[in-house]
């Protein structure tokens, strides 16, 4: 990475149908970054301003995928750097309090909608975040009640099909030279699905189900069961960070129960798996998959153990190809990085929009200024001593140079503490949070903005 751009540049190809617009957005992105956690009228505290905003978000002729298009635009630019990215899919709902239109209901009581989420990530071991490939969004309607299973599979638009939609809407916007390894979880395994990935040569990741059949030289089997029989082939230690309670976790019997921050050692085993076609869909009569399963083995007392079975089209002809999958699935707790910097950093479910119409407007732009909070966090964690200039304009180091007195030649790891210090960070009070070097990195680029143009005339 050379250079932290601003946030108006992910914006800057946004393809609107008034030129206005285009000004208009960036106008809005150039304001909010400074602060992102700041409500509308505390950031635009003009009242013709803030009116301006509101009439952005409301406008009917812009939709979210006209704000969010320039920024996909860029991160597809961003993918010609290597050659192997992972496409992280994942779903969550925002929830909003008070009358809004057009809201559907969320977790039974709650008023908002859902959202599906690829954010890309590169695969070569650093995880950096290169951006968002899809923002998809629904509301469920409230009307349905309770349904059947039977019910909720002879929907035409069912919700989990979407996870193969926006893969193959994602797969059609990278070149032939890019490959993308789709990470998803449990939602994402269905037959038929799975079907059409392998139809397709997508290369996948997806986490099993326990409810499929197996074919095996004996019969028919769980697809669990047969998983904890295959050969082991390796074990290691690994971090499995907090997750924290939900409404529809609190059940003796969730999928995903929270959990506290942990080191943990896990056995790991791979092989070959042939899957049924189950009697109701699918064409093929079974599929062939290659398998990984991890259980951990030293789980804490009152602790369910993690256990996850992996379908994948990834090689597992040697340990370090098994032990890619795994580290390549754990890459999935990003996107969760993601919607907290959505969320919490952005505040996005604190706006105060009457209709979801402006509420998916409103996304778009903190969909963006999310993924720059992501970024700014990889670019901390990655910090080392390879020279500032990897990371930083020449522009921005003179400044630091000049207000924070950062030494000539400084690394990547002294930028980031004397930006700190540019924000008014004390080192005395421990290491800098996100939004102070968010902050600080917002001031600085307006500052080098300025820097530039005043060496240009």
């Amino acid at each position: 990475m050379h250079g932290i751009s601003s946030l108006g540049s992910e914006f800057a190809g946004c393809t609107f149908k008034d030129e206005r617009l285009l000004k208009r957005v960036l106008r809005i992105a150039e304001r909010i970054e400074r602060e992102p956690g700041w409500s509308f009228p505390r950031a635009f505290a003009d009242p013709s301003q803030l009116e301006a905003v509101y009439r952005f978000v409301g406008n009917e002729r812009v939709s979210l995928g006209d704000v969010v298009s320039g920024h996909i635009t860029n991160t597809v630019k961003r993918l010609s750097s290597t050659k192997r990215f992972l496409a992280i899919h994942d779903t969550t709902s925002f929830s909003f309090e008070g009358e809004r239109e057009d809201l559907g209901t969320v977790d039974r009581t709650q008023r908002g909608f859902y959202a599906h989420v690829c954010l890309c990530v590169s695969a070569e071991g650093t995880r950096e975040p290169m951006g968002l490939l899809a923002v998809d969004t629904w509301t469920r309607d409230e009307k349905k009640g309770k349904r059947t299973t039977k019910q909720r599979k002879a929907e035409p638009n069912l919700e989990s099909g979407r996870w193969l939609e926006q893969s193959l809407n994602v797969e059609e916007l990278v070149n032939e030279s890019t490959e993308l390894i789709h990470v998803e979880d449990r939602e994402a395994d269905i037959y038929e699905s799975l079907e059409m990935r392998i139809a397709h040569n997508m290369h996948f990741i997806v986490r099993a189900a326990s409810a499929k059949v197996v074919l095996t030289d004996k019969g028919t089997e769980n697809i669990l069961d047969y998983a904890r029989t295959l050969p082991v082939v390796t074990k290691r230690e690994i971090h499995l960070s907090a997750r924290k309670a939900k409404h529809s976790t609190l059940r003796p019997n969730a999928q995903h129960p929270p959990r506290k921050e942990r080191d943990s050692r896990i056995e790991i085993r791979a092989g070959k798996m042939r899957l049924r076609k189950p009697l109701t869909s699918g064409t093929l009569p079974e599929l062939h998959l290659n398998a990984v399963h991890v259980l951990e083995m030293d789980a804490p007392a009152g602790e369910k153990p993690v256990e996850w079975l992996l379908l994948t089209t990834e090689p597992i002809s040697s340990v370090a190809n098994v032990e890619t999958i795994v580290d390549n699935y754990r890459a999935r707790w990003l996107i969760e990085e993601y919607f907290k910097a959505l969320k919490t950093g952005c505040k996005y479910e604190e706006r105060q929009l009457e209709s979801l119409h402006a509420l998916l407007n409103a996304l778009g732009i903190f969909a963006v200024m999310a993924w720059r909070l992501l970024q700014l966090r990889f670019i901390e964690r990655s910090a080392s001593d390879a020279p500032a200039t990897t990371i930083a304009s020449p522009a921005e180091i003179a400044i630091l140079e000049e207000e924070v007195r950062m030494p000539r030649g400084a690394s990547s790891r002294e930028f980031l503490r004397r930006l700190a210090r540019f924000g008014g960070h004390l080192p005395q009070n421990g290491p800098p949070g996100l939004l102070i070097l968010w902050r600080a990195l917002s001031t600085l680029l307006q500052r080098a903005r300025g820097f530039e143009l005043a060496l240009k005339m």
